[in-house]
């Protein structure tokens, strides 16, 4: 028995009701299990119940035995603990001032067949914890289930999003900007790219769209690029432009050329050409944050990333160093993943901020309107015939996967629920 499935159980009162009797022979009477508590405190909070003729109104606290109590010490702060509710009465419990704690035991009025199936669910050897039932789960289950776990993912990534206006002191123009930045470094050099964010703002690429060669030059100089001696003349002229432009607007920190990683990338998304693609972009761009909350479609984007690189990078990967292809520009796949990883974010992001419902609405037809994504967990679910029809449901996948099936949270989650209450 683990103690998740003890809350599940009492939660759902999945055991039977009738003539409850504390461990001391007093009659029980449930009204209301309470709300689950996910926070630190009693398990669950604004129970109500009647123990021998009295009403109570309080917390409830689950443990597998007794003897818990004790172990984790909540004899010092859960006075206010109406009820312990125990799979197995092993020892005599009081609270601090000596009173005996009023304990039910669950051990033998559960119901078998819900806990024969939590165990079986939770002992699965797959990921997907749910594989060997999924085909007889209703669609009802699994859509209810996606429309939570898009809407839980949105809220997640706005409040990251919202942290990040905070530490911009509440400027949008920066914070979209620096999403935008942290999203084109993707995994590997999100890091990177997002203190290059931080240390080269928005408001001085602003003053610089007027010429791209200086926009290159203190996105590699602020990068770290350009402190050492140029290893062409490309590199030496873009160096001469940036040391003119560390003085003007006082640039006095840069990244560390160990900051960034190279290794195992295609050249093409080596970050020293993301950044002369970047920098296509943001010049092309005057307001990050006002284009993204007008975008509406694929169309609204295309036009401002399908820029050129200069011809330097269409035949460098770094440096000094030729690529044995042509690098063209910033791809469909590209655009779409900003749209769905930095435009629709901050969109929700800015929607719940300023409680305009409007744009958290624009945010998930947007994910609607595109194709969905192809990486290893979309084809995870694939391979139970679930294949995402965009890119609302390929977000879905992963937040459920990663926050629920990665982590068996089955007992929260409607697909593991309905395998559980299964007869």
């Amino acid at each position: 028995m683990k103690e998740d499935i003890l809350q599940y159980i009492w939660q759902f009162g999945h055991f039977d009701r009738t003539n409850l009797q504390t461990t001391d022979g007093l009659a029980v009477q449930i009204y209301k299990s309470g709300f689950k508590n996910t926070n630190q405190g009693p398990d669950f909070a604004e129970a109500k119940i009647k123990i021998d003729n009295i009403d109570w109104a309080g917390n409830i606290e689950i443990h597998i035995q007794s003897s818990d109590w004790n172990k984790h010490g909540h004899s010092e702060d859960y006075e206010n603990v109406i009820l312990h509710v125990v799979y197995e009465n092993d020892a005599f419990i009081e609270y601090k001032n000596g009173k005996k704690i009023p304990t039910l035991e669950l051990k033998n009025i559960i119901n078998k067949n819900i806990l024969t199936n939590c165990n079986s669910l939770l002992n699965q050897k797959d990921d997907i914890l749910c594989a060997f039932e999924w085909h007889q789960i209703s669609n009802i289950s699994k859509i209810s289930m996606y429309d939570r776990v898009l809407t839980q993912r949105l809220e997640r990534k706005a409040e990251i999003i919202q942290n990040v206006f905070k530490e911009t002191l509440m400027d949008w123009e920066q914070t979209s900007y620096q999403i935008l930045l942290q999203n084109m470094g993707f995994k590997t050099n999100a890091d990177a790219f997002g203190r290059l964010a931080q240390l080269l703002p928005f408001k001085i690429i602003q003053k610089n769209t007027e010429n791209r060669l200086s926009i290159e030059a203190l996105l590699y100089g602020v990068g770290g690029f350009l402190s050492s001696n140029p290893v062409d003349e490309y590199q030496q002229e873009l160096k001469k432009v940036y040391d003119y432009l560390k003085i003007k607007y006082n640039l006095q920190h840069s990244l560390l050329l160990s900051e960034w990683k190279f290794f195992r990338l295609r050249p093409s998304n080596f970050p020293t050409v993301k950044l002369g693609q970047l920098a296509g972009i943001l010049q092309n761009i005057s307001s990050v944050h006002s284009q993204f909350l007008a975008c509406k479609s694929y169309k609204d984007v295309k036009q401002s990333f399908e820029i050129k690189p200069l011809p330097y990078w269409q035949k460098h990967y770094n440096f000094g160093k030729i690529s044995k292809n042509k690098i063209s520009n910033i791809g469909s796949q590209a655009i779409e993943n900003v749209i769905i990883n930095t435009i629709c974010q901050i969109k929700a992001a800015y929607g719940i901020w300023k409680d305009e419902h409007q744009y958290i609405t624009e945010s998930i037809q947007l994910l609607e309107s595109l194709p969905a994504e192809d990486n290893f967990i979309n084809r995870k679910w694939e391979t139970l015939s679930f294949k995402p029809k965009n890119a609302y449901d390929s977000q879905a996948q992963i937040e459920l996967y990663n926050n629920f099936c990665l982590k068996k949270k089955c007992l929260s989650c409607s697909i593991g629920n309905e395998i559980i209450n299964k007869k």
